[in-house]
């Protein structure tokens, strides 16, 4: 068994983040053949802030696919802080990342 933080994963595979591939029947796809994690495909963070249509429908995470990890793009800080706390209190999503505010404010995983 492997850990990330928290988070134990069972098995030793995971699904690679790949554009227009891994999607939520992709992903479970995956969990059913033995994938321990998955992730969104990639995601715009202003996309995300101004509730796109599509960025929604790519955020969708059904019930046999988890654990799905979330990566975000963008350019400003600003952008990354808000959709982490748009998304962070949804089921669908296990974040564990925290402010550091040694390191100028950025997000960081942690290393426990």
């Amino acid at each position: 068994m492997h850990k990330i933080g928290r988070l134990k994963l069972h098995g030793e595979l995971f699904l690679a983040p790949m554009a227009d591939y891994t999607n939520t029947a992709f992903r479970a796809l995956a969990k059913e053949y033995g994938s321990a994690l998955s992730y969104t495909e990639l995601i715009s963070a202003k996309a995300l802030l101004l509730k796109s249509k599509y960025t929604q429908k790519m955020l969708f995470v059904g019930e046999k696919e988890g654990p799905v990890f979330l990566q975000l793009f963008g350019a400003k800080k600003e952008d990354f802080c808000g959709a982490i706390e748009k998304t962070e209190t949804k089921r669908t999503y296990i974040f564990e990342w925290k402010n550091d505010e040694e390191n100028n404010g950025e997000y960081k995983l942690p290393t426990t």
